[in-house]
């Protein structure tokens, strides 16, 4: 989890750790690998009633092309209990997801 603390924007990474834990059968993680897996980590959100979004980018515009990541925007009208809400929705889904053989 990274992001700017000033900024409402929070981005989540699978972090080198994580990726080791996953087990990929088929060699190195790949961006393509690393992008399917955020969007199955979208998906199993989704089951929970929270809504993620992948972040985008434009590979031939950016410079430094940043780690593949969801972008969760957080305001001041989300009540601590929706945030809890989505808290909890996004541990539940990185454990389905993680705890899957590649």
């Amino acid at each position: 989890v990274d992001g700017d603390p000033e900024s409402p924007l929070i981005h989540i990474r699978l972090t080198p750790e994580t990726l080791v834990r996953m087990k990929r059968s088929g060699g190195a993680w790949t961006k393509i690998d690393i992008d399917r897996v955020l969007a199955e980590l979208v998906e199993e959100a989704q089951k929970d009633g929270v809504l993620l979004t992948p972040a985008k980018y434009v590979d031939e515009h950016e410079r430094l092309l940043p780690n593949s990541s969801i972008r969760i925007c957080v305001s001041s009208a989300h009540t601590r209990k929706e945030i809890e809400k989505c808290a909890h929705a996004v541990k539940s889904a990185v454990s389905r997801i993680t705890s899957k053989k590649r």
